[in-house]
């Protein structure tokens, strides 16, 4: 089992961000990642979403936490307990994936996103 986080990140024209993964599990998503030994979820996301997007957040607000059975990693667990928050942005903030990680960020309405999971 790994402790994860997410971050949906919202703008003023009610969209959220999504990011193409360049590495297992692929496809497009939200900022996420594990939380590292003895790191505070919160920070673990401010962490992500800086690493994946370039956005530099002061605050994130957590939504929900809970165990995901069946969410497998490249590093081996497929049990996740989950913390997702989310982040309000300008569509004008620049964002800027990590290269090993991610490309192609693009913002979709929410009928946009649920049609591409």
């Amino acid at each position: 089992m790994h402790e994860s986080v997410g971050v949906i990140i919202t703008n003023g024209l009610k969209e959220v961000l999504l990011i193409e993964r360049t590495i297992f599990p692929y496809g497009f998503t939200l900022p996420a990642g594990h939380v590292d030994l003895n790191e505070p979820p919160k920070i673990a996301a401010i962490r992500e979403l800086k690493e994946e997007t370039g956005i530099i957040a002061g605050d994130v607000e957590l939504i929900t936490e809970e165990n995901l059975v069946g969410d497998a990693c490249r590093s081996g667990a497929d049990i996740h307990y989950w913390h997702l928050y989310k982040y309000k942005t300008t569509k004008e903030e620049k964002i800027i994936p990590d290269a090993h990680e991610g490309k192609n960020p693009v913002w979709l309405t929410i009928d946009e996103a649920l049609k591409n999971l």
